[in-house]
């Protein structure tokens, strides 16, 4: 995609033509580089720009237009967004700068480049001295048409910022998502296709990856109820598991599980305590923990949903663990001022953050800065840990999260304060509370939380997914605590690489990916991204869906994997824990890793996990791989896995079933 831009005549306002009629610069990501010399520009100590050969130090700027016509160009150095500003005198360096006191660009094409000129004084972008050379930096000068003047727009290196698809519509909101074990993809809104509350049915549809034309296909579940901010869990059977529900009041103990090799939705027992918003995580055995949420308003069963339940996977019902407890409401000593307004500014009992602990106990590490440990034996226990954050506020609500590892699990943005839910109102007569930037790294064996590099971009109710190769894909949320508005919108993803501890930022998405937004790993290795808004008559309802593709399907040949299905270590459509099989490609394998299929909705998603598989290299195309130790380092269930090469691309996934 292109921006097609003219020259206007400064002080006039008129567009006129050059000597093309119209330029194009790339909408998303680019490199500003100069055209003779193909060199891209960095940032120096002094925050100049200087040409140097094109490489990850290059900056990468997008460009935003004003209403005008004219641009500003805008990059990122770590967390903070710098403007190219001018200092509006001729033959002074051209620096980065505070966005908010940039002066307007004008952009037109100079032959076979563009040429940048500040509006209010017509001087021009310039690449002082020899315009071949390293190192030269920009200035400003009188405009003289002269080589030193043409810049490119170079397009960022798909290889280091992937590519997105086209939108496409789905037909409604696709408010929460999950992966299934035939490959295809679950989608469902609420009781309309933008909008809940209403009707006891839900709206859905599913999308097959591999699908002629569009691969979608749409049903409406009625006779069950409106499954809208239930908890979700993929069940150790590779059943979706949907636990409560906000719905009508009197069904909010529900519970349904949908077999997507019958495409059927099946109506389970209920819930002991009714509930919505609420979180669940599948534990060692198979069986799943819920907590927390919002409850039916009913007087008798007031504040029982802050005590767990468990359910059990034999005799498909659930206990209520009356030792468990929302422990921050309970002792308030421990966190200050629960159980006034600030507790319900939070909505502290939505969506708690958890995390299965390497002992088999429960993590709880968020909403609080003070982390909770749950256990299910006999009547459950919770306890607080002596473990926690070493900073940030006293709740982290909306952030994202992701287990990038055996025993690695990231907490990244979110927002002090729910968010602001009134989309009708103008921007600016609410209270709303920046969103954060911040990551959590929280160690699954000690409970320890690390403070890691800041996010690029503070997020509100973004979506974080884990890649074949380990990285971080977090995308969309907003600036501020809006829910539905979109103005403070994030368009630019990134991807953060934890052995380096770094982020960048990659190509744009092209819709707003905000409150009720989803994001799930595909079996290609492509990501899907869609969802957002679903509030009724308002302008900020997004049905569409579009996938990414990282940078690393842009890398070379994909290698193609086959499970043995024979001899000793063959694969037989399961496999225990702490067991060897076998596994073949023609194309070096340097890696294999699992990834847990996962179920997806508002930010939250404690199904996927990555675990690296240990491996040895038989020869002749085959490579020997053990399962991991226990259930408690990966929950049965099943997972996709992805056989990685030495450039890190990895092939497209096989279907793994681990069992206990």
């Amino acid at each position: 995609m292109h921006v097609k831009i003219r020259e206007i005549i400064v002080g006039t306002g008129i567009a006129v033509t050059s000597q093309m009629a119209f330029a194009e610069i790339p909408v998303g990501l680019f490199n500003l580089a100069g055209k003779d010399s193909g060199l891209c520009f960095q940032k120096t100590e002094a925050m100049g720009v200087v040409q140097q050969a094109c490489s990850a130090e290059s900056l990468l700027w997008n460009s935003q237009q004003n209403p005008d016509g004219s641009y500003r160009l805008v990059t990122n150095v770590g967390e903070q967004e710098y403007c190219l500003n001018v200092p509006g005198a001729s033959g002074a360096d051209v620096k980065l700068g505070d966005c908010s006191v940039t002066k307007p660009l004008n952009i037109a094409p100079l032959r076979d480049g563009y040429r940048i000129t500040e509006v209010g004084t017509g001087l021009c972008l310039n690449i002082a001295g020899n315009r071949l050379t390293a190192g030269a930096k920009l200035i400003q000068f009188g405009c003289t048409t002269g080589d030193n003047e043409k810049l490119d727009f170079k397009p960022a290196a798909k290889t280091l910022v992937g590519e997105w698809s086209d939108t496409f519509e789905l037909g409604l909101v696709a408010i929460a998502s999950a992966i299934l074990p035939n490959g295809q993809l679950l989608f469902w809104s609420g009781s309309t296709p933008i909008s809940f509350h209403g009707d006891d049915i839900t709206y859905t549809g599913t999308f097959n990856p591999k699908g002629e034309d569009d691969g979608l296909s749409h049903y409406v579940v009625k006779d069950t109820y409106e499954m809208f901010c239930p908890a979700t869990v993929m069940d150790r059977d590779g059943s979706l598991l949907i636990m409560g529900g906000g719905g009508d009041q009197s069904k909010r103990d529900y519970v349904v599980s949908y077999d997507a090799e019958a495409n059927e939705w099946v109506r389970e027992s209920n819930l002991v305590i009714p509930r919505w918003y609420n979180s669940a995580v599948i534990l060692g055995d198979g069986s799943v923990f819920t907590v927390g949420g919002d409850g039916d308003g009913d007087p008798k069963h007031s504040n029982m949903e802050q005590i767990g339940e468990i359910w059990n996977p034999i005799t498909r019902e659930f206990k209520l663990l009356t030792g468990t407890m929302d422990i921050g409401a309970q002792n308030s000593q421990y966190f200050q001022n629960i159980g006034n307004s600030d507790y319900g500014i939070a909505r502290a009992q939505y969506y708690r953050k958890l995390a299965i602990m390497h002992d088999g106990s429960i993590l709880e590490y968020a909403p609080y800065k003070n982390f909770v440990r749950h256990t299910v034996e006999g009547e459950g226990s919770s306890t607080l840990t002596n473990t926690g954050r070493q900073d940030g506020p006293k709740y982290i609500q909306g952030a994202t999260n992701v287990q990038y590892s055996a025993d690695k699990v990231l907490l990244m943005g979110g927002n002090a304060a729910f968010g602001v839910e009134d989309y009708s109102d103008e921007k600016g007569e609410i209270d709303t509370f920046p969103s954060l930037y911040s990551v959590y790294e929280i160690d699954l064996k000690t409970g320890v939380s690390v403070r890691k590099e800041n996010m690029h971009h503070g997020r509100y109710y973004a979506n974080s997914v884990v890649m074949p190769d380990g990285n971080v894909f977090t995308v969309g949320g907003s600036r501020d605590s809006h829910l539905f508005d979109t103005s403070e919108a994030v368009y630019t993803p990134e991807i953060y690489d934890p052995v380096k501890d770094e982020w960048m930022d990659v190509v744009q998405q092209q819709e707003p990916r905000n409150y009720h937004s989803t994001a799930v790993l595909l079996p290609d290795g492509r990501i899907w991204v869609a969802g957002g808004g679903a509030c009724g008559d308002c302008d900020f309802n997004y049905t569409t869906a579009e996938i990414y593709s990282p940078p690393y399907l842009f890398k070379g040949e994909r290698p193609e994997v086959s499970l043995v299905n024979s001899g000793p270590a063959g694969y037989n459509g399961k496999i225990g824990y702490n067991k060897i099989f076998d596994i073949r490609s023609e194309q070096a394998i340097s890696s294999v890793s699992l990834i847990r299929l996962s179920a997806v909705t508002h930010s939250s998603n404690t199904d996927q996990r990555r675990i690296e598989l240990d491996m040895n290299d038989l020869g002749n195309d085959y490579y020997r791989l053990t399962t991991p130790l226990n259930s408690n380092i990966a929950p049965p269930g099943y997972y996709m896995l992805f056989a990685l090469n030495e450039n890190g691309v990895p092939s497209e996934a096989k279907m793994v079933k681990l069992e206990n």
